[in-house]
């Protein structure tokens, strides 16, 4: 009975390294997958109150450890994002992982929390210049967020053209761009349908209908336009018409438009005037941007302007001085004044 036991506990371990072994493989590969991000978007992104850097960085699983303890670590992508604090005169690495404090040890002061936040995302190529990155802020938060890149140039706020219909162009939750905290939801975007030299402008509000691939329709002057009813933004679901009606609401007046002084390619348009963010596209490592951080805070503030301007007024001091040569008062006062420091008249 005992040769038994030992025999079944026995197999049971061998089991248990197989499915070990096994789960090993699969997450391992899971991981390689998963974590690779798209060429595009990796190096240093500068924006107007931010720098955010994205690199390719995995944590390397132990067999050992998995067959032990059964704890699998997989590769993970944690955004790192450094802000233009105090009207950009101080860099503050905010968020990155946790491990990059051992390549360069960070600033303890008023301005840099003692230890930088963790953020974790990933991001997909979707293809026509179009990236999807997802931003997980936490154990049950998760944002989707489209981006575009033109040009080295990321932007978040742009027109997708419609796959189906080309004079379509799909909006997106426009959006604020990386950040460190969910972003509010928003409860409308909008559509834009471009005729030859108009442009109709098309609201979608948020709703919690399933997605379709439904049409809707509008009138203008005796000739009708058909658009999506549903559109997707940042996971969520956006519509044009009232409930299971078919009619886009709130139409309005459309607006000339040509696309020759926009920014745009063949599948996206651009209305922003200034970008999100801009890569540097002559430093792409973790230590080009801390010789950013480092440069930049080395600096020192130059002292306020003088509250009055300098003036060639003249005080006649010689007269000041006759008016106060007998009176033993002010003389005494001046020699206190002389023990503290030089007068006004003494620098000229």
């Amino acid at each position: 009975m005992q040769l038994y036991n030992n025999s079944k506990k026995s197999d049971n371990k061998s089991m248990k390294k197989i499915l070990c072994i096994f789960l090993l493989i699969f997450f391992s590969l899971f991981s390689v997958f998963s974590s690779e991000l798209p060429e595009q978007i990796l190096g240093i992104w500068e924006g107007q109150d931010r720098y955010v850097f994205f690199e390719n960085v995995g944590n390397p699983v132990d067999t050992e450890d998995i067959v032990n303890s059964e704890n699998l670590v997989q590769n993970q992508n944690k955004i790192i994002v450094v802000f233009k604090t105090y009207y950009g005169w101080y860099l503050d690495r905010f968020a990155e992982p946790a491990e990059k404090s051992q390549i360069q040890k960070r600033d303890r002061n008023n301005a840099t929390p003692k230890n930088p936040l963790q953020v974790e995302y990933s991001c997909n190529d979707l293809g026509n210049d179009i990236y999807n990155f997802e931003i997980i802020f936490g154990k049950n938060q998760k944002q989707q967020l489209p981006a575009a890149i033109i040009n080295n140039v990321m932007y978040f706020n742009f027109f997708q053209k419609d796959s189906k219909n080309p004079n379509l162009w799909n909006g997106n939750d426009f959006s604020k761009g990386i950040q460190v905290s969910e972003q509010t939801q928003k409860n409308k975007l909008q559509c834009l349908y471009l005729t030859e030299n108009q442009c109709f402008t098309i609201d979608y509000w948020l709703t919690d209908m399933d997605f379709s691939d439904s049409l809707a329709t509008f009138e203008y002057k005796n000739q009708t336009y058909q658009v999506n009813k549903h559109v997707k933004s940042m996971g969520n679901v956006y519509t044009c018409a009232m409930g299971k009606g078919k009619k886009v609401r709130n139409l309005k007046e459309p607006q000339l438009f040509t696309l020759q002084d926009k920014i745009h390619t063949e599948n996206v348009l651009v209305l922003q005037t200034e970008p999100n963010l801009v890569k540097l596209v002559d430093k792409n490592t973790f230590e080009d941007l801390i010789q950013i951080v480092n440069n930049q805070n080395s600096k020192r503030k130059p002292g306020p302007k003088p509250i009055f301007p300098p003036s060639d007024v003249d005080w006649h001091w010689d007269l000041i001085d006759l008016l106060e040569k007998d009176n033993q008062i002010i003389q005494q006062v001046r020699q206190r004044q002389k023990e503290f420091g030089p007068r006004a008249k003494d620098f000229q």
